[in-house]
Order: C-alpha cells, then sequence, then structure tokens
C-alpha cells in the first residue's frame, strides 16, 4: 500500500514537474521564459510571480485575456521588458487598449485635472514577426523607447501611440501600411524623424501633432492627403512633398516657425485650405484658421516645377507665401518603382516568381529584364535574363520584384 502510494506521489510530481518545465522557465539572462499552450493560460503560468517579473519573453498563443495579465504586469508590478517576437496573438493583432486601461491609469483632481499616468517601467516591446495589426490606443501612454514594426504589418490604429513620452528617435513603417491613423503618434516629444513609405496614401488627423523634436519627414511618392494638424507644432526645417500630393487641410503644418524652405514637386498647387468651405470648394471668404500653414513663416522660399507658378497663385493656399521660386533641380522622392519597372523593352513575356532555398527564381520561355526594389522603393538589383531559370542571391528581405510582365512580392 504504501509503496503504490509512493509511486503514485512519484508519477504525479513528474507529471506536474514536465508540464511546468514546458511551460516556463528563467533563461540565462534572467528573462522569464512563458509558453503557453493555449490562449488565455497566461495569468496560471506568471502565477505568483507575475508582479515581480521585470524582463517576460511570451512563445506561444496569446487572446485579450493574456493581454490584460501583461497589462497587470506592468501596471500594478515591474514589467519593463516584454519580448513577444515568438508570441501568436489571436488574429495576428495586438488588441484595442492592451497596454493602456484609461478608467485606471487616469488620476482625477478637482484642483488640476484629470490626468494619464503612464506604465511606471514598461520601456521596450519587441513585436510578434507576423504581426499584421495594431489596435486602438494599444501602447498610448507607455514609457516605450523605440518601436520596430513587422513588415508584416497592415494597420497601426488611431490613438496607438498616443503621448508616449519615452518613444525617441525615428520611427520607420513598413511597405503594406496604406495610411497613418488619427493621434496614432501625437504629442510624443521625442520623436525626431520619421520615414513615410511609398503605400501610405493618407496621413489623418493630429498623427503627429506636437510631436515637438520631429525635425525630418521623408515622404515616398505616393502620398496623396494629409488632414488636420497632422504635424502641427513640430521642428521640420525642410518639407517635401511629392508629385502625388493633393490635399492637406487645416493647420496640417501649423506652427512649424522652424521651417525654412518647402519643395512642392507637383505641378498642378495641391490645395493647402480645408477643400470646401461654405459649400464651395476653394471658397475666397476662407479665414485664417482654414490655412494649411497658420504660423509657419511665409517668405521662406518655396520650390515649386517649372510653369507651375499661376497654379499656386490661383487662391489655393499657396498664394501666402511672397518667394515662390520655380525651380528645374528638385529633389526626387522614393516610390514603389512599378512605373519604373515597365521601361525594360524586353519586358513583353509573363515570368513565373518564387524563392527556393533563400534564393530568387526567375523563370521565364524568353529573355526578358527584371528589377528589384525594397518596399520603400529604392532598386537593389537589375537586368537582363536568359530563357530559362535565373537564380539570383539577395540578402533576407522583402523585394518588389518585376521581370517580364509579372510583378510579385517575395521575402527571401
Amino acid at each position: 500500500m504504501e509503496m503504490k502510494s509512493y509511486n503514485r506521489l512519484r508519477t504525479t510530481l513528474a507529471v506536474m514537474a514536465a508540464a511546468f518545465l514546458c511551460l516556463t522557465a528563467y533563461a540565462d539572462d534572467g528573462i522569464f521564459l512563458a509558453k503557453p499552450e493555449k490562449a488565455g493560460s497566461l495569468t496560471e503560468i506568471v502565477g505568483e510571480k507575475a508582479n515581480e517579473i521585470d524582463s517576460l519573453a511570451v512563445e506561444g498563443p496569446l487572446n485579450e485575456a493574456d493581454f490584460n495579465t501583461l497589462w497587470e504586469m506592468g501596471y500594478k508590478g515591474w514589467l519593463e521588458y516584454l519580448d513577444l517576437s515568438k508570441a501568436s496573438p489571436e488574429g495576428d493583432r495586438i488588441p484595442d487598449h492592451a497596454f493602456f486601461h484609461e478608467y485606471e491609469q487616469t488620476e482625477k483632481s478637482h484642483i488640476f485635472g484629470d490626468r494619464l499616468i503612464p506604465l511606471a517601467y514598461l520601456n521596450t516591446v519587441i513585436l510578434p514577426q507576423n504581426l499584421k495589426e495594431i489596435g486602438e490606443y494599444a501602447f498610448a501612454c507607455t514609457r516605450i523607447k523605440s518601436i520596430m514594426f513587422p513588415e508584416s504589418l497592415q494597420n497601426i490604429g488611431a490613438w496607438s501611440f498616443y503621448r508616449c513620452p519615452a518613444l525617441e528617435g525615428k520611427i520607420t513603417f513598413p511597405g503594406n501600411i496604406p495610411e497613418l491613423k488619427e493621434y496614432s503618434f501625437a504629442e510624443c516629444p521625442k520623436i525626431e524623424e520619421v520615414e513615410i513609405p511609398s503605400s501610405v496614401r493618407c496621413i489623418w488627423g493630429f498623427c503627429f501633432d506636437r510631436c515637438h523634436s520631429l525635425k525630418k519627414v521623408d515622404f515616398s511618392e505616393g502620398l496623396d492627403h494629409i488632414s488636420f494638424y497632422a504635424f502641427r507644432e513640430t521642428r521640420l526645417e525642410t518639407l517635401i512633398l511629392p508629385k502625388t500630393f493633393g490635399t492637406m487641410h487645416d493647420g496640417a503644418f501649423a506652427d512649424v516657425t522652424t521651417l525654412k524652405s518647402i519643395y512642392s514637386l507637383n505641378p498642378n498647387a495641391p490645395w493647402a485650405v480645408t477643400e470646401a468651405l461654405n459649400g464651395v470648394k476653394g471658397a475666397g471668404n476662407m479665414r485664417e484658421t482654414d490655412y494649411s500653414f497658420t504660423g509657419t513663416p511665409t517668405d521662406i522660399p518655396v520650390y515649386i516645377p517649372v510653369g507651375s507658378l499661376s497654379s499656386y497663385k490661383s487662391g489655393n493656399g499657396w498664394d501666402r507665401f511672397t518667394n515662390l521660386i520655380e525651380c528645374e533641380d528638385l529633389p526626387e522622392l522614393p516610390h514603389s518603382g512599378i512605373e519604373e519597372m515597365s521601361a525594360y523593352e524586353e519586358n513583353i513575356a509573363d515570368a513565373s516568381i518564387s524563392v527556393r532555398n533563400g534564393r530568387l527564381i526567375i523563370e521565364s520561355g524568353a529573355d526578358l529584364g527584371f528589377t528589384v526594389h525594397t518596399p520603400d522603393g529604392t532598386r537593389i538589383a537589375s537586368g537582363k535574363t536568359k530563357a530559362g531559370t535565373a537564380s539570383i542571391v539577395l540578402p533576407e528581405g522583402v523585394y518588389l520584384v518585376r521581370a517580364g510582365k509579372t510583378a510579385s512580392k517575395v521575402l527571401i
């Protein structure tokens, strides 16, 4: 009887130990490693250590309940470093309010007014490798210092990085983002530089509003619209607007007192006032607040394409600048490169584009030209292939490839 009890106890302990070891461990660098086998189990895994863990890596499925656990670890505990690179959130999405719970993080005062309290220590988050979407308010009011977006990302929600006081340096967006939502990076006082890919067509209202250290924004061909107060009170010195750019709304670049020069590459002057005032497009009775550059210097040089002066003086907002200069030597901006690819005379046949063993493979029954671009429009390879199969060695990354009449996006 005693032997049976002993064996049963030993078996039970072995099973428990095995289960525990497959779920959690401490790495050599002191990072607590959680490997949930099913979504919703993170609370059970971290257990009583939840408010003691300062560095955590998660490998496995996560759902909204798990993100609530992560928020609690940051709000009530010491969580400082979070590695989600091997995590698999439901729908490949960081949920809305993942790391910002407005009710709990609002300090109310009848004297000083309400105040938002950031998570005390969370400063580093590594996003999942296959992430497609970041929800609204997901990282608002956190103290994260930097963020690197995976190439798989397709959507960044409104208010997602609102009021992140420590977010600094350069923000680079992947080439799958079609738009930047309202308030998504507003009031991040330490962002210095932003690189926007050619996939972005619209930058919505207040997107980078009051980012007081933002000195440089790299736009790309493809951008069409900038909405209300998107870059208000930034510290831009040079503004280069692409040929594709068509409209900006009230205060888009309001109070950018540091602005020293503007290059507008579109020969048809973009609208620099609200599109419809009193129901009339470009109405003449506009107020100062209806102007896209309210509070910015009006005597700085504004360089425009040769032959476009009349367009820029036609009452669409640009006539408020006193130093419009027609210029032949205008800068070029990055673009997708798809139009450029089609220029090859040899591009008359279809081709098969694929990846095998880490190499780009182009197969065709005819000689043809090919080009390879990065998502931001930088050409890294071009040439001609002979009929048959061509194998091209490229570094790891995402590329836009055109061969003959075929265009494809590939991952090496």
